[in-house]
């Protein structure tokens, strides 16, 4: 995962290509650093090729907890890998507070 800064001061954080259990520690850590910070935040998911069911949870709670802290969190990029899994996981993007601001264009 790699962390840009904008001159808009937003914190784009670019995940790929695993988004995993093994990876969702490392993730949380810096999708809670760029939060703190309190600027708008974007993650682009595009470069995902795996994900898993704790990658998903970790986007829907990072999407929960900025829309409760009134934090702006969006996403961009949302692939074919990320809508297939949340569809065999039985989760609608839609219904995802993340997923109200996401480019859907790929």
């Amino acid at each position: 995962m790699r962390t840009t800064t904008h001159t808009d001061g937003t914190t784009e954080l670019t995940f790929g290509p695993s988004l995993c259990i093994a990876d969702v520690d490392a993730a949380h850590r810096k999708l809670l650093a760029a939060l703190d910070d309190g600027g708008a935040v974007r993650l682009d998911l595009d470069g995902i090729e795996t994900i898993d069911a704790a990658g998903l949870q970790l986007l829907i709670a990072a999407g929960r907890s900025a829309a409760e802290d009134g934090r702006q969190l969006t996403c961009s990029g949302i692939n074919a890998v990320v809508t297939e899994t949340a569809r065999r996981a039985g989760c609608s993007l839609d219904t995802l507070p993340l997923a109200a601001a996401a480019d859907r264009g790929n």
